[in-house]
């Protein structure tokens, strides 16, 4: 397999299945490999144990991260509906139009919202290239009908927020919220105790000490087992640890049965998350499957409250981990910068998957590098939110540049060898040769990237409801400001 230059772009139960078929050498895979890509929901780096997190327990993905590589700086959105598209396509805003959950611009003859229609998801070009696909959790910015051809999901069970159930059955669990709240169209109903849930189309029996997210975990579950012998995608963008409506984090199981909507902690949350991904990791393993499949854990933006929103680094950095199959090169912690936006590429390339002709992406493959034929990934990564955009390389960062709302320069950091954003040094009206440079040269890659035309009609129409959006998006805390104990 060519991967030079595709697509044209540039705790104990952990143990065992984490050493149990780790190969000491990568090759490229013998055969069309599965896929199982997570997406944890408004998460950051930070509470896992193998990014220095320390009150969630999380074995399973901290193994995950040993026996595989853990990406130190994956940049996502830092709002949930286009780093849900663009995890999805490989494609930037300004392709899908999609730039904030609140400012959506047609880019086509199709409502903007219905982006599936003349972008390919990967789960459509992955399911005409042989593959089963299964969609479990949550739907928000799929393009589409789930379900759909466009959206190319053939199996799926989700939350139903509206409550409006097929069949015109009427939803009979607890409801998040019981009217309209800001950001919400009407009522919420439960995603996580007595949900509201739908699978392949047909309701799901709820109760009260029924857990959504087990009900998702469980369906993928038995689509794995069930499709042992052919190639499968199956995505879980989770909802844990998203907060309900009204911003409570619920109690999960490990807290016993029945829980609740509210009272819950973050720590738990995460944990639970952990708890969800040894399961899956383990039917993998009964089956013989997970030498063959390869793993993506992620989020879609930072933490809610810290980092979500913003302009910022802190908003668009996120956890990637990838494990599982043999010929994956172990590495750990790794430096090398990767987007979101990579991996529609990298799962069409390691499926020997093609795009139509003139069919541009902005994510660029890291089959190579998880195969260990490269060490290098990007030189640079980029992120927006609505009208805000940041851009860095190993060493520098420019974020929170904004000239639509009158900040044009942002804000320049040194990185160093540092981490954390709270740790870098500060450079913004620096006129030192080195931070003169690094922003010229970051500037340059800002202008070189299409983004929205304020002076188009269309533009201009969506911008103004924008302006009107309970949670715009927002240039980040003071330089220096360090988050919450994780």
């Amino acid at each position: 397999m060519n991967r030079r230059g595709f697509l044209g772009v540039s705790g104990t139960g952990a143990a065992a299945w984490a050493l149990s078929r780790w190969a000491s050498a990568a090759a490229p895979p013998a055969r069309q490999p599965n896929f199982l890509v997570i997406m944890a929901d408004d998460l950051s780096p930070g509470h896992f144990g193998c990014y220095g997190g320390s009150r969630a327990k999380t074995p399973h993905l901290d193994a995950l991260a040993r026996s595989g590589v853990c990406f130190r700086t994956c940049w996502a959105t830092p709002m949930c509906a286009p780093s849900r598209a663009m995890i999805a396509t490989g494609r930037y805003a300004h392709r899908t139009g999609i730039y904030h959950n609140g400012l959506a611009i047609p880019t086509g003859k199709f409502p903007a919202r219905q982006w599936a229609r003349e972008h390919l998801t990967f789960a459509r070009l992955l399911r005409e290239h042989g593959y089963a696909t299964a969609l479990a959790g949550k739907i928000m910015e799929m393009g589409g009908r789930i379900g759909s051809p466009e959206v190319g999901f053939q199996e799926y069970c989700h939350h139903v927020s509206n409550g409006k159930l097929p069949d015109g059955k009427t939803f009979e669990g607890v409801w998040e919220s019981d009217r309209a709240l800001p950001g919400w169209s009407g009522p919420v109903a439960s995603r996580y105790w007595h949900p509201c849930l739908v699978r392949n189309g047909e309701a799901v029996p709820t109760s009260p000490d029924l857990f959504g997210e087990d009900v998702c975990a469980d369906f993928l579950v038995d689509f794995i087992r069930r499709h042992r012998d052919a190639p499968f995608l199956a995505y879980y963008p989770m909802n844990l640890p998203h907060g309900t409506a009204t911003g409570k984090l619920p109690t999960t199981p490990l807290s016993g049965r029945p829980g609740q909507n509210q009272g819950g902690a973050m720590a738990e949350c995460v944990s639970y998350i952990d708890v969800l991904v040894g399961r899956l990791l383990t039917a993998l393993e009964e089956t013989g499957q997970l030498r063959h499949t390869l793993v993506l854990f992620t989020s879609d933006n930072g933490d809610a409250g810290w980092g979500k929103t913003w302009a910022t680094e802190e908003g668009a950095r996120v956890p990637l981990l990838a494990g599982g199959p043999t010929w994956l090169r172990q590495r750990g912690p790794a430096d090398q910068l990767v987007s979101l936006a990579d991996i529609f590429p990298t799962l069409a390339e390691l499926a020997g998957a093609g795009l139509p002709e003139g069919y541009d992406v902005d994510g660029c493959s890291l089959a190579a590098f998880l195969c260990g034929e490269t060490d290098r990934t990007r030189d640079v990564i980029t992120s927006s939110i609505g009208t805000g955009r940041m851009v860095r390389d190993r060493r520098w960062l420019l974020e929170a540049v904004d000239p639509v709302g009158g900040h044009p320069r942002g804000r320049l950091y040194d990185c160093g060898t540092e981490r954390e954003p709270g740790q870098y040094r500060e450079m913004t009206d620096s006129q030192e040769p080195e931070a003169i440079e690094a922003r010229r040269r970051l500037e340059k890659v800002l202008g070189d990237t299409p983004f929205l035309n304020p002076e188009d009609p269309a533009t201009a129409k969506a911008l103004e409801a924008y302006r009107k959006h309970p949670y715009p998006h927002r240039l980040g805390p003071r330089p220096g400001a360090r988050p919450p104990q994780r």
